[in-house]
């Protein structure tokens, strides 16, 4: 990743931007996550979920990560 330019990913900020973008761009809720995550406690999926979703910053993140179809 340092040769292609990227900064180190560490798997807890893979884990964290999963669970964000299924609470902000998929509609999910809290217990969705967690089943997806299969935390047997929500408070574990809380950890990974410390977003406040905002309608507003929701529609900022679809928009800044909507896939443009070439037709």
């Amino acid at each position: 990743m340092k040769r292609a330019g990227f900064e180190p990913t560490r798997s807890y900020d893979l884990v964290h931007s999963y669970c964000t973008q299924l609470l902000l761009c998929g509609g999910a809720d809290v217990s969705l996550v967690q089943k997806a995550r299969g935390h047997r406690d929500v408070r574990t999926t809380l950890i990974y979920t410390q977003v406040v979703v905002d309608p507003r910053l929701a529609d900022v993140v679809k928009k800044a990560f909507a896939t443009k179809s070439k037709v």
